[in-house]
């Protein structure tokens, strides 16, 4: 239990470093997004299934068909979301890809307006 509760600590603190609203500026920047990234990449798996879901709904779809394809795309974001997480990490001294840019968009799982960026 005391592990828990110092990882839910630990990961709510990185969550506060990061800038959502902003794209990093600086190596330190650069840092806390990769780590927080390499975190909350999971999520992804339920941001896609909840977004495949509601558009399989508005199109009069068999909803099972939308949660599968969610649970698929989640995973191939999650992948892609850890590894551009390692990546901001590894490089945080460099201005790679272009002053310090996140290589996937948007820079976090839960940034307010991802779910439209997504479903598009």
């Amino acid at each position: 239990m005391r592990k828990r509760m110092l990882l839910f600590i630990s990961v709510l603190f990185l969550t506060f470093l990061a800038q959502p609203a902003f794209a990093a500026d600086n190596p330190l920047q650069k840092f806390n997004r990769g780590i927080v990234n390499i975190v909350t990449a999971p999520l992804e798996i339920a941001k896609q299934v909840d977004a495949q879901w509601k558009k399989s709904a508005e199109a009069k779809e068999n909803k099972s068909v939308g949660v599968f394809n969610g649970f698929w795309k989640g995973v191939a974001y999650t992948i892609g979301r850890t590894g551009s997480g390692i990546w901001d990490v590894v490089t945080c001294p460099l201005k790679t890809p272009g002053n310090y840019e996140p290589l996937m968009k948007p820079d976090f799982v839960l940034d307010k307006d991802s779910a439209q960026k997504t479903e598009k």
